[in-house]
């Protein structure tokens, strides 16, 4: 008996379809436990489940607790979700103009079944009603025609009266009294398994055959389904031979459908891939979302659909090629934050010009464009920024970069294009926009282009500055001032207004960052300097000053053995792949990053007019003219012959690459294009102030997050992504102690002055000469 605190109708035996926040299931109410609790059977489970009163009461009227009525659970199980589930032709008009025969049929089909199970459940709650009927044919149907019955059916809509027979079934099959919905009157004609009126034998075969179709790619469906019908053509001629019956011959269109039905995750995925099966059945996530802006940071990278034109330092046209865009999209505003053109592959290089972007000002839009309903002003220090887990960049740099600069990292899924959709969205706005205007334009894929007889590679006049200024002409102008149909406002608007609401973080110090951006490695420090990519990076006074510093926390087992040996210590290198002119060396006694410069004079490069200050050779540039006076055999030990392999190397190069197929010419775009170290926006200003070991002037006031941590800065391992997993003791170094090392010498020598700005290379080989 039902306690008389609780108002809901619920009796024991009863069954329900629950939804708890963690799983849905087919329960059966047993009891009231002494907590005052209603028990119920999880029937999947065989385990109790006790649910508050209250709690069931909220779901039963909100439907996370659906009555199944009893005699309506069909053998299967099927949900009380499915159980109360109209098809909804059922509510379409099927006399409605415009439609076709075939949506007409559908629609009257599914019209009359609703009627049919509408009927029957009224038939039976109007017997429940009447007990005394009982189960003669004559007594119900002589109900069922009587005049008021009869009246109420027509006021109902009800046109159809069915016999004593049908409505005495529905009764018994159909629910209990009291509890009859119209859902527990469908019938089930037509959802029989067809397929059971062919021979075992012959289902068998035709397993067989789809199983095969769905486990290869390399499979034909006309393969296996004439191998199929050759197994019932071998099969019958032998049973003609025994005089035994033939087996039936299968329609093609049964057995394609037999085939579609098999289709599923599982076999999508053996035939065509994880990756294919994924997007044609899993459902998209929902889009990123940000609170304010910086919040949330998307970078990535795509090759641009139009082309540029290559020239040399002359000014002479070399090649053709396509460059590459790396850009940062704001996830709150849609507000561009960094935009950097290439012709580098995708690399933490290029993440890291887009990075330096993100966290300045644009004075080169300012000054252009003025501030433009603040179109030009995005800017700032990212909370987070998700970058792409593609081999390009699986470098641990950037992640300890950043995470020095309280920037989190999260990488997305490699391959999967969609969960940063929105760049992908704006990669596709940018060509309509812009570079599907230019004549030298990829509007199309290659075979419609050349149905269309267009050939934008041979239109290509522009250089990858005039393609920067176009590309950032539409965003300033059109894309950041427009409304965004995602935001119902234009990008700068949404930006603007969350600047003023929620403020603007910032770097610490860029100038700090600019160090740590490049690539990290792990060195060995001594007496000569620190060793990186086959060049050597050393100067007395600051090399003593490291070791000063660093040489007692160094493993005592990895020192070269002997008093009068060179000390050595293991220490965390930081460069920029466009600058081999020096290197900077982690201080973890004191967390400062120390500038060594290159032994090598060459690849400091020579000074600009009017004093402008030398730019570096970039590795890439090093490492090329190291190969080319390998395969010229060209002497390659004083700095004079170095400077003369590189001058070789420069003017021969175009030539060489014109000379070239196109897919082995497009790796030298990087070279002959030289891109800066420092991106639009920098803002350089020399002073001339005491310098210190420490590659920083004393009185620079710095503040950087990286300054106040502690240990080496190593950055962590990475995980290992497609790489076989090797394994090595680990090898323990001593964290440095708390006191204060000794400070080091406050002067060193000063590099030697090359003011005077030299127009060829023998006035070149000259100023190096004099600095021997």
């Amino acid at each position: 008996m039902r306690p008389s605190w609780i108002t809901i109708d619920v009796e024991a035996g009863e069954t329900y379809w629950l939804t708890l926040p963690d799983r849905t299931f087919l329960a059966t109410f047993e009891k009231v436990t002494l907590q005052h609790q209603l028990r119920f059977s999880d029937e999947q489970l065989d385990m109790p489940v006790d649910i508050a009163p209250h709690l069931f009461e909220k779901m039963r009227s909100d439907g996370r607790a659906v009555r199944i009525p009893k005699g309506s659970i069909p053998s299967r199980k099927k949900s009380a979700f499915e159980l109360g589930d109209v098809h909804p032709a059922t509510l379409l008009d099927p006399e409605e103009r415009g439609i076709g025969d075939k949506e007409r049929k559908e629609r009257l089909a599914q019209w009359q079944k609703f009627e049919r199970a509408r009927t029957l459940a009224w038939c039976a709650s109007e017997y429940d009603a009447t007990p005394h009927l009982g189960r003669g044919h004559n007594c119900i149907d002589d109900h069922f025609k009587s005049k008021d019955v009869k009246k109420r059916a027509r006021e109902l809509g009800f046109v159809w009266r069915p016999d004593a027979a049908t409505i005495l079934r529905a009764i018994d099959a159909c629910g209990v009294p009291g509890s009859r919905p119209v859902s527990a009157f469908f019938d089930k004609r037509g959802k029989h398994d067809r397929s059971k009126r062919y021979p075992d034998v012959l289902l068998t075969w035709a397993k067989e055959s789809i199983d095969a179709y769905w486990a290869s790619i390399t499979e034909r469906y006309c393969d296996v389904r004439e191998s199929f019908y050759k197994k019932i053509d071998e099969e019958n001629e032998e049973r003609v031979k025994q005089g035994l019956e033939k087996l039936p011959r299968i329609s093609p269109e049964t057995f394609r459908k037999w085939v579609d039905e098999e289709e599923s995750w599982w076999t999508w995925s053996t035939r065509y891939g994880e990756k294919a099966a994924n997007a044609r059945y899993k459902g998209r996530g929902v889009p990123m979302e940000a609170s304010r802006p910086l919040e949330l940071v998307l970078i990535d990278h795509t090759r641009l659909d139009v082309w540029a034109v290559v020239e040399d330092q002359y000014g002479r046209l070399v090649m053709t090629e396509r460059p590459w865009l790396t850009l940062a999209i704001d996830v709150y505003s849609r507000m561009i934050l960094g935009a950097v053109l290439s012709f580098e592959p995708p690399s933490v290089y290029s993440a890291m010009l887009c990075l330096r972007q993100i966290v300045r000002a644009k004075d080169f839009l300012i000054e252009k464009y003025g501030h433009h309903k603040g179109a030009t002003d995005g800017w700032g220090k990212p909370t987070t920024i998700v970058m792409d887990n593609a081999w390009e960049f699986s470098g641990i740099s950037m992640q300890s970069v950043c995470e020095a600069a309280g920037i989190h990292v999260v990488w997305a899924p490699v391959g999967t294009p969609t969960f940063k959709a929105i760049v992908e969205r704006f990669f596709r706005t940018l060509n309509e926009m812009v570079w599907h205007r230019l004549g030298s334009g990829i509007p199309f894929k290659p075979q419609v282009m050349q149905e269309l007889g267009l050939d934008p590679r041979a239109k290509a006049l522009f250089r990858i500055d005039y393609l920067t200024a176009r590309m950032w002409d539409g965003i300033v102008n059109i894309y950041h001032v427009e409304p965004h149909s995602d935001l119902n406002m234009a990008p700068a608007e949404r930006w603007s207004m969350g600047v003023q609401a929620k403020t603007r973080p910032t770097i610490d110090d860029v100038g700090a960052l600019d160090k740590m951006l490049g690539n990290v490695s792990r060195c060995i420090l001594s007496a000569e300097g620190i060793s990186v990519n086959g060049q050597r990076f050393h100067e007395p006074a600051t090399t003593t000053a490291l070791l000063e510093n660093l040489l007692k926390y160094g493993a005592k087992r990895s020192r070269r053995k002997g008093f009068g040996s060179s000390g050595t210590v293991a220490v965390i290198a930081n460069w920029d792949r466009v600058d081999a002119s020096h290197v900077h060396v982690w201080d973890f006694s004191n967390n400062t990053s120390v500038r060594l410069p290159n032994v090598d004079k060459h690849v400091h490069g020579i000074p600009g007019v009017d004093g402008a200050p030398a730019q570096g050779l970039s590795w890439a540039v090093v490492d090329a003219i190291k190969a080319f006076a390998a395969e010229r055999n060209m002497a390659f030990h004083s700095p004079q012959e170095k400077a003369a392999a590189r001058h070789a190397y420069y003017h021969e190069m175009p030539e060489k690459v014109a000379a070239m197929p196109f897919n082995a010419a497009r790796h030298y775009a990087a070279e002959i294009d030289r891109s800066p170290s420092l991106v639009d926006g920098d803002t350089v200003i020399q002073h001339a102030v005491p310098a210190t070991p420490k590659g920083a002037a004393a009185e620079t006031p710095r503040e950087f997050s990286a300054a106040h941590r502690t240990g080496e800065w190593a950055p962590p391992k990475a995980p290992s992504r497609g790489r076989k997993s090797r394994s090595s003791g680990s090898k323990g170094r001593p964290a440095p102690p708390s006191a204060s090392p000794p400070k080091p010498p406050e002067t060193h020598p000063a590099p030697a002055d090359l003011s005077n700005h030299i127009l060829n290379s023998a006035a070149a080989l000259d100023a190096l000469a004099d600095d021997l």
